[in-house]
């Protein structure tokens, strides 16, 4: 599924996790002034809120590579790197909700 998706990279933060492999990334606003990191725009959504980052995106870890470095979930609270792409849903009312499928991570440095 993620060869026919497009591969991309956030920088951000996890927080909130929600099970073992769900969590809430978030990007500081100060990262994007920047010009560090991306802002998630009309992918971020209501289910992950932070009082100092705003709207955040959920995020999946089932699909990290297990033969690489880093392949558990990060803590919470720590910068990382994230690759993977992002998965769309859509309700019965036509509202798109985004979810990032994590292949890997690593500590931003």
């Amino acid at each position: 599924m993620a060869n026919a998706q497009s591969i991309v990279t956030l920088k951000g933060k996890i927080k909130f996790f929600k099970s073992e492999t769900n969590a809430c990334f978030f990007v500081d606003p100060d990262m994007v002034k920047a010009g560090v990191a991306s802002g998630l725009g009309t992918k971020a959504g209501n289910a992950c809120l932070d009082n100092k980052y705003g709207k955040g995106a959920a995020i999946n870890f089932d699909g990290l590579k297990v033969d690489g470095e880093y392949s558990t979930p990060p803590k919470e609270d720590v910068l990382v790197e994230v690759k993977g792409y992002w998965k769309v849903s859509i309700s019965k009312t036509k509202v798109k909700t985004y979810k990032f499928m994590a292949t890997e991570w690593e500590p931003f440095f």
